[in-house]
């Protein structure tokens, strides 16, 4: 059964989660590869769909998937802390999924830094614009 839900004025700070077991949360949900720039940078320009999908989408087996705007990620993982205690598991889409600003910036780094002046933020227009 699919329910959508959405949470208006959540008080995370009355859950009392320990920071521990939020971390320990995030680490039971990353997946052992989580470089999706890797496969988006190999030396062909091949982008094999079916290999990234099995290894950095797998299919989330849960009862609750939780999807959330940036600014809300630490009152999400409290509840899906207090979600697991109950008994449920808890899908947090952005404990697998990276940050697409960060997965940019990983390619724009590799791809276009200008080479004339390294460890800057430097970039070639025409090279960014195209990753």
């Amino acid at each position: 059964m699919l329910l959508k839900l959405r949470i208006r004025n959540f008080a995370a700070d009355r859950l009392k989660v320990d920071t521990l077991a939020i971390a320990a949360f995030q680490a039971r949900c990353r997946p052992a590869s989580h470089d999706i720039a890797a496969y988006l940078m190999d030396s062909n320009n091949l982008l094999d769909a079916e290999s990234v999908q099995q290894a950095l989408l797998p299919a989330p087996r849960a009862d609750v998937f939780l999807s959330h705007g940036a600014v809300d990620r630490e009152q999400v993982l409290q509840l899906a802390v207090m979600l697991e205690a109950l008994g449920l598991t808890v899908f947090v889409d952005s404990c697998l999924w990276r940050n697409v600003y960060a997965v940019q910036q990983e390619m724009d780094d590799m791809l276009s830094a200008r080479r004339d002046s390294p460890g800057t933020h430097h970039f070639h227009y025409f090279k960014v614009a195209r990753t």
